[in-house]
Protein backbone atom coordinates (compact mmCIF):
# COMPACT_ATOMS: atom_id res chain seq x y z
CA UNK A 1 0.00 0.00 0.00
CA UNK A 2 2.51 2.10 1.10
CA UNK A 3 4.47 1.99 -2.39
CA UNK A 4 1.52 2.89 -4.28
CA UNK A 5 0.78 5.78 -1.85
CA UNK A 6 4.90 6.85 -2.70
CA UNK A 7 4.51 6.25 -6.58
CA UNK A 8 0.77 8.76 -6.41
CA UNK A 9 2.41 11.29 -4.08
CA UNK A 10 5.60 11.06 -5.76
CA UNK A 11 4.20 11.59 -9.37
CA UNK A 12 1.03 14.48 -8.99
CA UNK A 13 3.70 16.99 -6.96
CA UNK A 14 7.32 16.45 -8.62
CA UNK A 15 5.55 16.34 -11.61
CA UNK A 16 4.03 19.94 -10.36
CA UNK A 17 7.33 20.97 -9.49
CA UNK A 18 6.84 20.42 -5.48
CA UNK A 19 9.32 18.32 -4.23
CA UNK A 20 8.14 15.93 -1.18
CA UNK A 21 9.62 15.58 2.27
CA UNK A 22 11.11 11.78 2.85
CA UNK A 23 10.90 10.88 6.65
CA UNK A 24 13.21 7.74 6.94
CA UNK A 25 14.50 5.34 9.72
CA UNK A 26 18.57 5.57 9.27
CA UNK A 27 18.66 2.45 11.09
CA UNK A 28 17.85 0.19 8.16
CA UNK A 29 20.96 2.04 6.32
CA UNK A 30 24.17 0.29 7.30
CA UNK A 31 26.05 3.75 6.09
CA UNK A 32 24.19 5.54 7.93
CA UNK A 33 26.23 8.10 10.41
CA UNK A 34 22.80 8.21 12.52
CA UNK A 35 20.49 5.63 13.75
CA UNK A 36 18.10 8.00 14.40
CA UNK A 37 14.98 9.30 12.10
CA UNK A 38 16.01 11.41 8.99
CA UNK A 39 14.49 13.60 6.50
CA UNK A 40 15.49 13.62 2.98
CA UNK A 41 13.77 15.36 -0.20
CA UNK A 42 12.26 13.19 -2.90
CA UNK A 43 12.73 15.65 -5.90
CA UNK A 44 12.61 13.07 -9.02
CA UNK A 45 11.98 9.38 -9.87
CA UNK A 46 12.64 6.60 -13.14
CA UNK A 47 9.57 5.16 -14.36
CA UNK A 48 9.52 1.60 -16.07
CA UNK A 49 6.97 0.03 -17.23
CA UNK A 50 4.29 2.59 -15.97
CA UNK A 51 5.57 2.53 -12.30
CA UNK A 52 8.21 4.32 -10.40
CA UNK A 53 11.58 2.02 -9.67
CA UNK A 54 14.09 4.32 -8.84
CA UNK A 55 13.79 7.52 -6.45
CA UNK A 56 15.71 10.76 -6.79
CA UNK A 57 16.42 12.44 -3.99
CA UNK A 58 19.04 14.93 -1.71
CA UNK A 59 20.23 14.56 1.35
CA UNK A 60 22.38 16.95 3.06
CA UNK A 61 23.57 14.33 6.16
CA UNK A 62 25.07 11.77 4.73
CA UNK A 63 27.07 13.01 1.54
CA UNK A 64 24.19 13.06 -1.23
CA UNK A 65 23.75 16.54 -1.86
CA UNK A 66 24.12 16.49 -5.40
CA UNK A 67 21.33 13.64 -5.62
CA UNK A 68 20.99 10.29 -5.12
CA UNK A 69 18.68 7.42 -5.84
CA UNK A 70 17.32 3.88 -4.32
CA UNK A 71 15.15 1.56 -5.93
CA UNK A 72 11.49 1.86 -4.76
CA UNK A 73 11.48 -0.77 -2.82
CA UNK A 74 14.73 -0.21 -0.43
CA UNK A 75 12.60 3.28 -0.12
CA UNK A 76 9.19 1.98 0.66
CA UNK A 77 11.39 0.12 3.42
CA UNK A 78 12.50 2.84 5.57
CA UNK A 79 9.89 5.35 5.05
CA UNK A 80 7.99 6.34 8.41
CA UNK A 81 6.19 9.30 6.54
CA UNK A 82 5.91 11.70 3.20
CA UNK A 83 5.23 15.13 3.29
CA UNK A 84 4.48 18.07 1.13
CA UNK A 85 4.43 21.93 1.88
CA UNK A 86 1.68 23.62 -0.28
CA UNK A 87 2.79 26.99 -1.80
CA UNK A 88 0.21 29.20 -1.32
CA UNK A 89 -1.75 30.19 -4.73
CA UNK A 90 -1.28 26.55 -5.65
CA UNK A 91 -4.51 25.21 -7.18
CA UNK A 92 -4.89 21.73 -5.92
CA UNK A 93 -7.59 20.56 -7.98
CA UNK A 94 -5.24 21.17 -10.91
CA UNK A 95 -1.94 21.14 -9.61
CA UNK A 96 -1.39 24.43 -11.50
CA UNK A 97 0.20 28.22 -10.14
CA UNK A 98 -2.57 30.27 -9.85
CA UNK A 99 -2.64 34.12 -10.70
CA UNK A 100 -3.55 36.47 -7.44
CA UNK A 101 -6.72 38.05 -7.56
CA UNK A 102 -6.58 40.62 -5.09
CA UNK A 103 -4.57 42.34 -1.99
CA UNK A 104 -6.01 41.15 1.20
CA UNK A 105 -6.92 43.89 4.14
CA UNK A 106 -4.38 41.84 6.72
CA UNK A 107 -1.65 41.80 4.79
CA UNK A 108 0.41 42.67 1.75
CA UNK A 109 0.46 39.13 0.12
CA UNK A 110 -1.98 38.64 -2.94
CA UNK A 111 -5.15 36.41 -2.15
CA UNK A 112 -6.11 33.99 -4.23
CA UNK A 113 -8.91 33.01 -5.69
CA UNK A 114 -10.04 29.30 -5.06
Amino acid sequence: RLKTQMNTLCREFIDAGIPVLWTVSMTLDPNSPSPDGHMRIINGYIVKDGQITRLQYRDSWSGHRSGSGMPIGNAVAMTTGLFVIIPRGLDLENLKRIEPTQKTASNSAPAAKL
